[in-house]
């Protein structure tokens, strides 16, 4: 023992001597910093913080206040730094990862912020983190050079309802399409959405942007699959707030794994956004073609839409859109209207939720086999789906919900009821 007590009076020696910055950091002193940053002083805290990292390098409670400071003066690449160091002495800490990510957002690097907010998806333990995280990677969403994105539900359904057996017949000389009726057997369908983007810039706004889209439904036992593959690409321009797209495009449609129809053409969207605002306006046109008649048309559609964040907890967004479909069959032509409401709220236990509601009129140019005069269609429907954010599945957390849909029609084969339950995952790489 005797031989120690050289050693504890030089360290205690020692520790009188040094300067008074390298004494470990109290939590007082954390305190006043944060204190500081969150009264809008971050210039005051920051040359404090600088000295106390100097001299506590492993603490990364410092290391983040020393981020949020330099973030909240302007130096959003001295925040990455900081933040990336705290990811490094606490790995296992989303809200570091949230932090770095956006900065990485702000500097542009689209990708790195993608995968850091991911990695951070994962560790989230907390359900409001884990939202916040969401918004964040649906925002780079548009912004990234690669983005990918798989989601897939099953769908029980009571009334699974097939065009695969559509065909063209000829009287006094007029041709008219004949399909099946809608099936009245209940049904479980696999439905998957993929899509991938490739933009890369080609100047600071301008950016060649390529889209591949698949949507489909496949129904087991009793009916039928539908399906819609989509091939577009063209030059998009965006400026901060604003963008408009203009694409050539191919789209086909597949019932049964048959191909129905044939489109191309050309496509603009246009947009503008904010934290609390949202418009877009889009059209497209093009010829289109029913492949297995071989019978040639025209298509043309538009859309407005908007969204707005009333409160905190409550969004509202509409959509109106417009087709017309122009065939030389007088009952496959038509002209439809439709709009939607769709509210996005926090509902009971905190859970996210929407409901929506859509509505529809078709009115086709002439009669059908089984219609007593020109065919006109009214749908409406609508839906509630429920995000399960409580859970957290390597950052996927599963949605439920359940749809309406109804359709009254004077061609006796167009009326229908539906009702269909979704369970699904989704994931963006």
């Amino acid at each position: 023992m005797n031989g120690h007590l050289p050693r504890i009076a030089l360290a205690i020696c020692l520790l009188a001597a040094a300067p008074s910055w390298a004494q470990p950091v109290s939590q007082d002193d954390i305190n006043l910093e944060r204190g500081l940053i969150g009264t809008g002083n971050a210039a005051l805290a920051l040359p404090a913080l600088q000295g106390l990292v100097t001299s506590n390098a492993g603490n990364p409670e410092l290391w983040f206040l020393l981020g949020m400071a330099q973030r909240a003066t302007g130096d959003e690449a001295a925040a990455a730094t900081s933040f990336t160091r705290v990811s490094e002495l606490a790995p296992d800490q989303p809200r570091a990862l949230l932090e770095l990510g956006t900065s990485l957002a702000a500097l542009n690097r689209f990708d790195d912020a993608y995968d850091t907010f991911n990695r951070a998806l994962i560790l989230a333990d907390d359900r409001i983190v884990r939202r916040n995280i969401r918004r964040a990677l649906a925002a780079l969403d548009r912004k990234r050079v690669l983005s990918i994105s798989l989601s897939t539900s099953a769908q029980p359904d009571t009334n699974a309802n097939s065009a695969s057996g559509s065909k063209v017949v000829t009287i006094g000389g007029i041709p008219f399409v004949l399909s099946k009726p809608a099936t009245s057997n209940r049904s479980l369908g696999l439905g998957v959405d993929a899509a991938a983007r490739y933009a890369p810039y080609l100047t600071t706004t301008l950016r060649l942007v390529s889209d591949a889209n698949f949507t489909g439904v496949n129904f087991f036992h009793t009916c039928c699959s539908d399906d819609t593959a989509t091939l577009a690409s063209g030059p998009g321009w965006f400026d901060g707030a604003y963008h408009v797209v203009t694409q050539a495009y191919l789209r086909r449609r597949y019932f049964d794994g048959l191909p129905y129809s044939e489109e191309r053409g050309g496509r603009v969207e246009a947009g503008w956004e904010n934290s609390d605002l949202s418009l877009s306006a889009a059209t497209e046109a093009g010829s289109i073609k029913l492949l297995g008649p071989h019978v040639p048309g025209s298509v043309a559609r538009g859309q407005l839409g908007g969204q707005v964040a009333v409160s905190s907890g409550l969004t509202v967004g509409a959509i109106l859109r417009v087709e017309r479909d122009d065939y030389p069959i007088p009952s496959q032509s038509f002209t439809a209207g439709s709009g939607e409401v769709r509210l996005m709220f926090t509902g009971p236990f905190e859970l996210p939720m929407q409901v929506w509601g859509v509505a529809l009129e078709r009115q086709f140019q002439g009669a059908t086999l089984t219609s007593p005069g020109p065919r006109l269609d009214h749908l409406w429907g609508g839906g509630w789906m429920v995000d399960l954010d409580f859970l957290n599945v390597w950052g996927m957390s599963p949605q439920i919900g359940v749809t309406y849909i109804s359709q009254a029609s004077n061609d006796t084969l167009g009326r229908f009821h539906r009702v269909t339950g979704i369970v699904g995952l989704s994931k963006g790489l």
